[in-house]
């Protein structure tokens, strides 16, 4: 009977320290298990701050190079040396229509300017589908808004014709559109596209008015 008894306390007491291992080893699954989702959720936050910090860098240097090139398009307005190359012009009845930038454009140097429209019809005064407007430059004047866009109006006078532009450059950027009224007609074009140096410009100039 005796033997039994210490049979049984010997069996009760590896019982217990089996349990108490296993306790001592959940416990310690838990704790590494409750350290892992800490970590993950470090992670992910760490992910994400990155996630932001790259869509801002991306955004800032966005607007760097769209106020650069905005700063060059203002200087050549300025310096009244450039060339519009436009690749999208609205018609009189309201139409868009896409053009090609060499034979759609607005020059100016100094004060001699061009004004060129060929919307792709057949025929035109110009012998290309349009009409070139080529004289001298009257009546100029430049003004700049709050938000930045810069507004240059002139008239282009020729023995042929006058017409008066008005160019808008956007401000942030360098896309610009220029509205172009023909005196003494109610009609006028808008014309799309961008600011180009004349050296870096190749437009094709039809027979003048």
């Amino acid at each position: 009977m005796k033997r039994v008894f210490v049979s049984l306390l010997a069996l009760l007491s590896v019982t217990l320290s089996l349990e108490a291992v296993a306790q001592s080893v959940g416990g310690h699954e838990i704790e590494v298990r409750q350290e892992n989702r800490i970590e993950g959720k470090k992670s992910k936050k760490n992910s994400q701050k990155g996630n932001k910090s790259g869509k801002s860098s991306k955004k800032e240097q966005r607007a760097m190079e769209g106020e650069l090139a905005h700063k060059t398009a203002l200087s050549l307005l300025t310096s009244r040396e450039f060339v519009m190359e436009a690749n999208k012009v609205s018609m009189p009845d309201g139409s868009s229509v896409s053009v090609f930038s060499d034979v759609n454009y607005l020059m100016m140097k100094g004060d001699k300017a061009v004004v060129q429209v060929n919307p792709g019809i057949s025929g035109g005064p110009n012998g290309m589908g349009g009409i070139t407007l080529e004289g001298r430059v009257v009546d100029l004047t430049q003004t700049t808004d709050k938000r930045g866009n810069v507004t240059l109006e002139y008239t282009v006078m020729s023995t042929g014709g006058s017409a008066e532009v008005e160019l808008l450059l956007i401000g942030g950027g360098d896309k610009v559109n220029a509205t172009i009224k023909p005196k003494m007609h109610s009609s006028r074009v808008i014309m799309f596209g961008k600011l180009l140096a004349p050296e870096n410009s190749r437009v094709f100039k039809g027979f003048s008015m």
